[in-house]
């Protein structure tokens, strides 16, 4: 009696497993592949399964959501990547940190900060437009020597457009302070060209400026130009960056490529800045004479990889 009881209830099962994998075999694939990610910031490139450390990667759609906000890209990892500090809202990064220790800056590979200046202004000063991806890994590396105890943000520059037309982009915006609109104005604007030409050089052109006028607490109050004692803050100020490549495949394996960056910054400060308590606010009785807080970051790199060299990957 138990057996056939227990025939009874397998047999539905089974038809309906039947039925299932018959279904299964019959419905169309609908599987889709995604391009594999992978990180350069380590010491060769790897795909993210086959690198031991904890990474992030930030693809350019992650980018250009944060530029509607801010061109920072402090506040940027701020918002996006665990255990990266908040953003001071100013130029300078001195002060945040990754994991509560010192992040290492490149930009393709080149590093733009050293262990005596942190991660200074560079961070906040690199333009946004010219990025396609934001490279972090977490914890020290031994590849670029010191400044790395807590990881590694590499910021990867877009490729020239294929096609023999040069291709341009123009992207502007305008921010400011609903307190004081007119005074707080923020303008920017990037513009980039890229393109191939006959021979098989490609080429990559970007050149961006931006400024801001006075800046305001959530309280309407102005904030000083020198919020973090020397650092810096983010009102009265003009910067500008220039990205040019230059490159040439050989054949599919063979490329060599010439990039230089320039990063410039001016802010001209008005007033000295008053500590005492309850907050930090410009001090009216006292003109600032002192120099102004400047920015001159140039870099030149170039770089000749091989995938098929004799010995691996050159």
């Amino acid at each position: 009696m138990s057996k056939r009881a227990s025939l009874a209830i397998s047999l539905p099962a089974l038809l309906c497993a039947s039925a299932a994998v018959a279904q299964s075999s019959q419905a169309p694939s609908n599987v889709i592949d995604l391009d594999t990610i992978t990180v350069t910031a380590a010491r060769t490139e790897r795909s993210t399964a086959e690198t031991p450390q904890s990474i992030q990667v930030l693809d350019r759609a992650q980018i250009e959501e944060q530029l509607k906000f801010s061109p920072n890209a402090a506040a940027a990892l701020g918002k996006l990547v665990p255990g990266y500090s908040m953003s001071t809202q100013t130029v300078s990064s001195a002060s945040e940190n990754y994991r509560g220790r010192d992040l290492l800056v490149l930009i393709d590979g080149v590093p733009m900060n050293t262990p005596l200046r942190d991660v200074s202004r560079i961070l906040s000063l690199i333009d946004l437009n010219t990025v396609e991806r934001i490279e972090l890994v977490a914890g020290a590396s031994s590849l670029y020597g010191a400044g790395a105890t807590g990881g590694t943000v590499n910021f990867i520059t877009k490729k020239a457009a294929d096609g023999s037309k040069p291709r341009v982009t123009v992207n502007t915006a305008v921010r400011g302070f609903t307190q004081a609109l007119g005074r707080s104005l923020a303008p920017e604007a990037s513009v980039t060209v890229s393109g191939k030409i006959p021979d098989g050089i490609d080429y990559l052109i970007s050149g961006s400026a931006r400024g801001a006028g006075r800046t305001y607490d959530g309280k309407g109050r102005e904030l000083p130009s020198d919020g973090l004692l020397g650092q810096g803050g983010g009102d009265r100020y003009k910067a500008g960056n220039l990205l040019a490549k230059l490159g040439y495949d050989f054949d599919a394996s063979k490329r060599i490529e010439l990039q230089g960056s320039l990063i410039a910054f001016d802010q001209d400060p008005k007033y000295l800045t008053n500590y005492a308590a309850p907050f930090a606010r410009p001090d009216r009785t006292q003109l600032y004479t002192g120099q102004n807080v400047v920015e001159d970051t140039k870099s030149v790199s170039l770089r000749y990889s091989d995938s098929d060299f004799a010995l691996g990957k050159l």
